[in-house]
């Protein structure tokens, strides 16, 4: 039982867990701001997608930041390259949410749930390999 802690602790030196952690975090941001809005308030499928993944975003750049990716000096640039890969991350994310629902028939909740997992995957990359690199701390 010792051993749990010392495996967590050696896990969370990488990265992509790290990365992992915070997309579940961010996940359930998301989608509970997504059913609130879909369910509740009747704002639909498409006006809750985008508030969610608007809300998920300030813990996204948080999180992500100065926890997966130790960068700790703000800067400009990385602001932007952030925007930038939010957005085109989001846009393949909506894409294959519409084509889902409008073209194949699912569901919006079953939909989002598909299209999620695809936006992490291009935004890791893209954060890893462009945004929080040890160059755009050194830019501060």
């Amino acid at each position: 039982m010792s051993s749990e802690p010392n495996l967590l602790k050696r896990l969370y030196t990488y990265d992509i867990v790290r990365y992992t952690t915070v997309g579940i975090i961010n996940t359930i941001v998301i989608f509970a701001l997504f059913f609130f809005f879909n369910e509740l308030t009747d704002s639909g499928p498409v006006w809750s997608n985008r508030i969610g993944y608007t809300g998920g975003l300030i813990s996204n750049y948080t999180l992500n930041k100065h926890w997966t990716f130790k960068a700790h000096k703000y800067n400009l640039p990385e602001i932007l390259l952030f925007g930038f890969s939010f957005g085109l991350s989001y846009l393949v994310q909506f894409l294959t949410f519409r084509l889902l629902m409008d073209s194949w028939g699912w569901g919006d909740g079953v939909a989002a749930l598909v299209a999620y997992p695809l936006y992490g995957l291009i935004f890791y990359i893209l954060c890893k390999y462009l945004v929080f690199t040890a160059r755009a701390d050194q830019a501060a």
